[in-house]
C-alpha cells in the first residue's frame, strides 16, 4: 500500500490531516472489497496515482470544505501541479 498524504506547505497541517491509501496493483482492491459492482472511477483513479508515483517522489491530495477535493497534487521543482482524475 501507497501513502497519499494531505498537501499542504505546513508539515504540521500534513502530519494532522488523514493519508488515503492506494494499493500497489489495481486488483488488489477488488480481491479485497465486497463491493458487487465495478467502480471503473476508483480503478482509474488507482492507476493514475500509481503512474504519478513512478514519476513523482512525493503524490498528495488536497480537500477544502467549501471548495472540494482535488484527486492528486504533486511538485515539480517550486511549481505546483493539480490532478483531478
Amino acid at each position: 500500500m501507497f501513502q497519499c498524504p494531505f498537501f499542504s506547505f505546513s508539515e504540521r497541517v500534513q502530519l494532522s490531516k488523514n493519508k488515503k491509501y492506494y494499493p500497489i496493483d489495481p486488483a488488489l482492491r477488488s480481491a479485497v472489497t465486497n463491493t458487487y459492482t465495478r467502480d471503473l472511477g476508483k480503478s482509474l483513479e488507482i492507476c493514475v496515482f500509481l503512474k504519478l508515483k513512478q514519476k513523482y517522489e512525493n503524490v498528495h491530495y488536497f480537500k477544502e470544505a467549501d471548495r472540494g477535493e482535488v484527486d492528486f497534487v504533486v511538485l515539480d521543482g517550486s511549481k505546483v501541479i493539480p490532478y483531478q482524475v
